[in-house]
């Protein structure tokens, strides 16, 4: 079956201080946080929003597997587990106009996908986002071309890791890995003359 790749165009991370209550927002940041880390006596809990193009996908098409690329330049403490969802509802909400709190609070809103404890270590990750996430990216095609991921540390408990994004200097920014099939049915043709059916598939 084919496969189509597609580099994230705006990525980034949304973060909410605890002892202050301070939303802030950064999608220029060379690494992205995911988890927590403290600071001066409280928390600050990190999420973090993807988002790619489906322009070079082709419409009219069935999404069987998705999966996710990303690298894990610093790892997450020992119980670091990272929920992926789609971001706001399905992922066809746009991350960028988003003030910091709708950010934050979106990128835990739209329904889980899977959960994966891969950032426990450094290096090259690919997730398997599974059958939801393929219906949100084959529904999004259609709706408005676009589909934003995002990710959270499972209690907000866990010391953050370390992901590379779109500025990280000779790095890896997310790939989304689609493989798709047709929607549309063979082709073949049916011949008759009264006596005889001859049926030929596409």
């Amino acid at each position: 079956m084919p496969i189509v790749t597609l580099t994230t165009n705006y990525d980034g991370e949304a973060s909410y201080e605890t002892i202050f209550g301070i939303y802030a927002k950064d999608p220029t940041d060379v690494l992205m946080y995911c988890g927590y880390v403290t600071s001066k006596g409280g928390n600050i809990i990190y999420r973090d929003f993807i988002r790619f193009s489906l322009a070079d996908l082709p419409s009219g098409i069935v999404v069987t597997q998705a999966r996710l690329r990303l690298y894990c330049r610093l790892p997450g403490g020992s119980s670091h587990i990272a929920v992926f969802k789609g971001y706001h509802t399905n992922g066809q909400t746009d991350p960028e106009p988003d003030d910091a709190e709708t950010c934050y609070v979106r990128c835990t809103s739209g329904e889980e996908y899977c959960s994966t404890d891969e950032f426990r270590t450094v290096g090259l990750k690919w997730i398997n986002l599974g059958a939801t996430a393929c219906q949100h990216i084959q529904d999004a095609k259609s709706a408005v071309n676009r589909w934003s991921v995002a990710i959270q540390e499972l209690l907000n408990d866990d010391p953050y890791a370390q992901l590379d994004t779109l500025e990280t200097d000779l790095g890896f920014p997310a790939q989304l890995e689609i493989t798709y099939e047709s929607s549309l049915p063979s082709v073949g043709y049916s011949y008759t003359d009264g006596l005889v059916t001859v049926q030929v598939a596409g």
